[in-house]
C-alpha cells in the first residue's frame, strides 16, 4: 500500500515463463480513490513528465525506494 507523497515508478510486468516489464514513468501519489471491481487500490498519480493525472492500480506501481529490478524474474 502506498501513500500521498511516495515517489512511484509505472511498471506493468508479468511473472513466470515468457515474463516481460515495461518502464512507462515516474509519477507522485496524490490520493488514494477507491476499490476496482478486482478489489485493487486505485491511486491518483500525477506524473512527473508532463504533470498529468492518471488512476492507476497498485499492481503497476513500484515505490522509488525498491530496487525496482527485484520484481523481475529472469528464468534461464
Amino acid at each position: 500500500m502506498y501513500k500521498v507523497g511516495d515517489l512511484v515508478m509505472y511498471l506493468p510486468r508479468s511473472q513466470g515463463h515468457g515474463s516481460w516489464a515495461m518502464y512507462s514513468g515516474i509519477g507522485i501519489v496524490v490520493s488514494l480513490v477507491q476499490y476496482n471491481k478486482r478489489g485493487k487500490l486505485l491511486y491518483r498519480i500525477k506524473w512527473i513528465k508532463d504533470y498529468t493525472e492518471t488512476m492507476v492500480a497498485e499492481d503497476f506501481l513500484v515505490k522509488l525506494e525498491e530496487p525496482w529490478f527485484k520484481f523481475i524474474s529472469v528464468e534461464e
